[in-house]
């Protein structure tokens, strides 16, 4: 895998047509006095010792790439299960240049989780400024000094891989976020995974976590996660069977679930759809449910649920996180007829921030958003919303916006079944449905002159959603982890 730091620098994995230049930065004797073993290998031990390398299923050897050319090397030696040996090689011509510092930063992109240790051999005054400028601590100096670099300051990490991107939206990573914050003030220290390719990492980034990127193969996954106290996935790509086969004993694992459809024989799985308790989880394998609307995280900075009033005056839009056929077709309607027909009526379309930009021109009274700052505030402004079924839904049934819901993929459907059940929402159905156009139209002109439904819909919201499931679950993450580190 290929864990780009930034334009220029980065880390690819060695492979064995890297021999013969690894071989040649390190028989350079300003370079091996620094190392434990002085004595130059003869180019086959050193062939034997790469293999070894290359085969293991614990280290990590990777080239560092500046300017897509070899610029150093850059070793992970496992140690236990939450810790590494980090060292380091930069290529004679290369060094003084700032490559180090960046390397280093792209090994946490492997291993965000772990505490990562670095011997300095006496007199290695470039390492140490190295390790030290990094933040570093050291910890030991009785022949060498041992510099170490923990997240967290040493409190319990808890990784979480969370899935995303233009065709699966941002509903997984947005609650994973929601519970890392809670996780957080409670003293844990939260680590995103996230596939390649995702571009989510912004969004992340926005929020101030550690991220590293991985695959969601079960082995890729759970070597990257070693030093976390639990795993939490939110995302239909891992396989939970294979990853609980390959697990750590040391490590828990908990999972975000919507539909109950497969074994989950995890420590914790959290459902927190209103239909959740309807499923048959209790044949999952799982040893603790939390399941039901006291589990739905919304975003803390939601605010509280405000009075609306009738007839609405501004409509929120958005489906999630790319710019997707259904969200095309609203936005076509909202040109071509809503302010036709409601020409007082404000229209804001939200794209989240991996949306492509639509092409059409706007009539006065419609704004497009991508990937708005301002989320918390459209939606406190909004009278009337018409969204999908996932998380962007739970968060404005929060604040009592009434909304009109479309069933965007198979595991909403759940959601918006229950929900609809209870009088909470008006769904318009799956947009596989051929109807669904025709029932948003007709949902639309209802609300638009019904006030009593208006007005029922605006309350039944917070009722269901307290906004604090968040802090309920990370109440419970960090009770199983105190109970698993005793």
């Amino acid at each position: 895998m290929t864990i780009p730091s930034n334009k220029e620098i980065y880390l690819r994995p060695a492979h064995m047509d890297d021999a013969a230049i690894m071989y040649d930065w390190q028989v350079v004797p300003e370079t091996r006095r620094f190392y434990r073993n002085t004595e130059v290998p003869d180019p086959q031990e050193h062939k034997r010792w790469l293999i070894e390398k290359l085969t293991s299923t614990d280290d990590e050897l990777t080239i560092i790439m500046e300017n897509g050319e070899p610029a150093g090397v850059l070793r992970l030696d496992k140690r236990d299960c939450e810790s590494y040996e980090v060292s380091i090689m930069i290529a004679p011509k290369r060094q003084g240049q700032g490559v180090a510092s960046a390397a280093l930063a792209s090994a946490r992109r492997l291993r965000p989780a772990a505490a990562f240790h670095a011997e300095v051999l006496q007199g290695n005054e470039a390492s140490r400024a190295l390790f030290k400028g990094a933040g570093y601590v050291c910890e030991s100096g009785k022949e060498n000094e041992v510099y170490v670099s923990r997240p967290g300051c040493g409190a319990s990490v808890i990784a979480l891989y969370s899935d995303g991107g233009p065709d699966i939206g941002l509903g997984h990573v947005r609650r994973c976020l929601g519970l890392a914050s809670e996780l957080q003030k409670k003293g844990m220290v939260p680590v995103f995974l996230i596939p390649p390719d995702s571009g989510l990492e912004d969004l992340i980034e926005l929020d101030g976590f550690p991220y590293g990127v991985c695959a969601p193969e079960a082995t890729a996954l759970n070597r990257a996660v070693n030093g976390a106290k639990m795993l939490i996935v939110d995302s239909y790509r891992v396989n939970i069977g294979a990853l609980v086969s390959t697990n750590s004993p040391h490590r828990l694992l908990a999972a975000f679930d919507d539909m109950c459809e497969e074994a989950l024989p995890v420590d914790l799985v959290i459902n927190g759809s209103p239909a959740a308790l309807g499923l048959e989880y209790n044949n999952s394998g799982a040893k603790k449910l939390l399941l039901g609307a006291h589990y739905q995280i919304v975003r803390s900075d939601m605010g509280a649920p405000t009075v609306k009033k009738h007839p609405p005056k501004r409509l929120l839009i958005t489906f999630g996180g790319g710019l997707s056929v259904a969200a095309q077709t609203v936005l076509d309607l909202v040109i071509d007829n809503y302010i036709v027909r409601w020409p007082e009526l404000e229209i804001d379309f939200v794209f989240g921030p991996i949306a492509v930009a639509s092409e059409r021109i706007l009539p006065k009274g419609v704004t497009v958003h991508y990937g708005p700052k301002n989320w918390p505030q459209l939606v406190a402004r909004a009278d009337l919303a018409i969204c999908g079924g996932g998380q962007t839904m739970f968060e404005l049934m929060r604040v009592g916006v009434p909304t009109i819901a479309l069933g965007l993929a198979d595991n909403q459907v759940p959601n918006l079944s229950a929900v609809q059940e209870k009088n909470i929402i008006l769904y318009a159905g799956s947009i596989k449905n051929a109807d669904w156009i025709d029932r948003l139209n007709e949902y639309l002109e209802n609300i638009m002159v019904d006030s009593e439904l208006y007005a029922n819909l605006a309350a039944a919201g917070p009722r269901l959603i307290d906004g604090g499931g968040g802090r309920h679950i990370a109440e419970v993450v960090c009770e199983l982890v105190q109970g698993k580190t005793q």
